[in-house]
């Protein structure tokens, strides 16, 4: 059964936090393919940098995804990623999952950009080491 196509100018996509095929991020990057897809992607960008870590470590391409997510759920889309992406370890993705978790800015320009959106959440911002909680924290998680 086709998923239902989010719009994401009026609700969020899923915390990157969140699992699919043994990888963090995917659930929300298939959010955002499909919002994409059905042209409500709202403020949101797909692909964006976070998009691109995960499309780049299974060798996907973006507009593949966007096309297939759109007629299959996310179990549908689990086997998807199994059929098209380059094979990839239980122990791999473990380890891709937990990088991109741990990821946080690795330049100066990078940690400038992070300071300020962090300080724009004000208390909320507290405590708020890496991407991915700047946007659980952005998006009240």
């Amino acid at each position: 059964m086709p998923p239902t196509l989010p719009d994401l100018s009026k609700s969020l996509p899923r915390s990157p936090r969140e699992t699919l095929a043994g990888l963090v991020h995917l659930p929300r990057m298939l959010d955002k393919a499909r919002a994409s897809a059905a042209e409500r992607l709202g403020e949101y960008i797909y692909p964006c940098p976070m998009d691109r870590k995960v499309l780049d470590f299974l060798e996907l391409d973006p507009d593949a995804v966007r096309k297939a997510a759109v007629h299959l759920d996310d179990a549908e889309m689990a086997d998807w990623v199994e059929a098209h992406a380059t094979p990839r370890s239980p122990a791999e993705r473990a380890d891709f999952s937990a990088r991109f978790l741990a990821a946080a800015p690795d330049n100066p320009e990078a940690r400038a950009h992070f300071d300020e959106l962090v300080a724009a959440l004000g208390p909320k911002g507290a405590g708020v080491k890496t991407w991915v909680d700047l946007l659980d924290r952005d998006e009240g998680r």
